[in-house]
């Protein structure tokens, strides 16, 4: 074939048949290169995207905690400013000698006074540790130590540490002891309600965290007393008498209700991404009656990935929660007296089985009796 002209050259039949091949040569090496990186890429790292919409018969009941603050929490307690210390030392000393053995000290009843100072050091302790940022937490720690106005203070922690040790009992079990010693006059009703009247569930009380601003507690359920919520209302339903003699001068905060099971309130800001006020209500104030409805609003399970905002891993049963694994790297942090726990915390992951709440609270006037103080919970 001749080429008569330049215009015939570059416009020609040969030279748009050329053209339209290379395109199409061009485009499919495209394609096939993208298709090659993707399935590197889904090789490397898989992934997957499902959505069910599901009407469930029945819900799990909430992992709820209720946190008070401290004045609430002591309000039955007979506090005795003008008591001389000395006199308190020998009491404290007396009782603690009638509770000589494991058996006695976590089984009988204590004098108000262990109470009190035993909710002390429990709430110094964790308030150093845990209540505050990892470098605050590092502050107030070395002040704690050098400070000579709290040597008392520290004396006392220390003595109170021998004496679980020499009884064989844990820091673990002294919280639980102090923490129902500290509710049990308060507490009137603590009930898992169903409307089968022939089935008797037992609630179980389970202290999650003492502290200098707080006091938490939960509703606990062994095997043979857990029911799945499968009514549509009450299902659980706290009862709470105070003395408001010993609260008059205070400017008492609300109690607060969260349905994810967070140790504290302040525990779940340790959380972020967004899930701070998920399930949560701290409007539950004192000599009211209270309704609170919470309803399920989602499910979500993921797969396990590291990506920024959506990194999760699979709990297993007795595996450490997220709160656990960030209570362990401050521990690290403060037993190797480093200055942040963001390299371990790092690797602290939340759950890929996510539930989010919707919670709705009414209130219904107030109590008869002012110190009285009625939760209803309903779904």
């Amino acid at each position: 074939m001749t080429i008569n002209s330049w215009k015939e050259c570059f416009l020609g039949e040969r030279m748009r048949r050329w053209g339209l091949w290379f395109i199409v040569t061009f485009l499919a090496v495209m394609t096939i290169r993208d298709i090659t990186l993707l399935v590197i890429e889904y090789m490397e790292y898989p992934k997957q995207s499902n959505m069910n919409i599901m009407f469930n018969e029945s819900m799990h009941m909430p992992n709820i905690t209720f946190c008070m603050s401290k004045q609430q929490a002591w309000s039955h307690l007979p506090l005795n400013n003008s008591e001389l210390v000395d006199e308190w030392d020998r009491r404290i000393q007396t009782e603690l000698e009638k509770l000589n053995s494991r058996e006695k000290f976590l089984e009988e009843a204590w004098d108000y006074r262990l109470v009190l100072e035993a909710y002390e050091v429990i709430a110094t302790l964790n308030s150093m540790e845990r209540e505050t940022t990892a470098q605050g937490s590092a502050r107030s720690i070395n002040f704690f130590i050098t400070h000579p106005k709290l040597q008392t203070k520290r004396t006392m922690i220390k003595a109170w540490l021998n004496e679980i040790k020499h009884r064989g009992v844990t820091f673990e079990e002294l919280t639980q002891k102090v923490g129902l010693e500290t509710i049990k006059y308060s507490l009137r009703r603590f009930q898992r309600t169903t409307f089968n009247e022939s089935l008797k569930i037992k609630t179980k009380f389970r202290t999650s965290w003492i502290s200098t601003m707080q006091f938490c507690f939960q509703p606990w359920f062994d095997r043979d007393n857990y029911f799945e919520i499968k009514d549509q209302g009450n299902f659980f339903t706290m009862l709470l008498s105070h003395n408001t003699d010993n609260l008059e001068n205070f400017n008492v905060a609300c109690m607060s209700v969260d349905f994810h099971g967070r140790p504290s309130s302040l525990s779940r800001f340790m959380e972020g991404q967004g899930r701070a006020r998920d399930g949560f209500n701290d409007d539950l104030c004192l000599g009211i009656r209270h309704e609170v409805t919470v309803d399920v609003r989602a499910r979500y399970v993921m797969l396990e990935n590291d990506e920024n905002g959506t990194a999760c891993r699979n709990v297993k049963k007795k595996e450490e929660s997220e709160f656990d694994c960030r209570s362990r790297c401050r521990m690290e942090m403060i037993r190797n007296i480093t200055y942040s726990d963001q390299q371990c915390t790092r690797k602290c992951y939340r759950s890929c089985d996510q539930i989010t709440y919707e919670v709705s609270h009414v209130q219904h006037g107030k109590m008869f009796h002012r110190g009285k103080f009625k939760i209803n919970k309903n779904d």
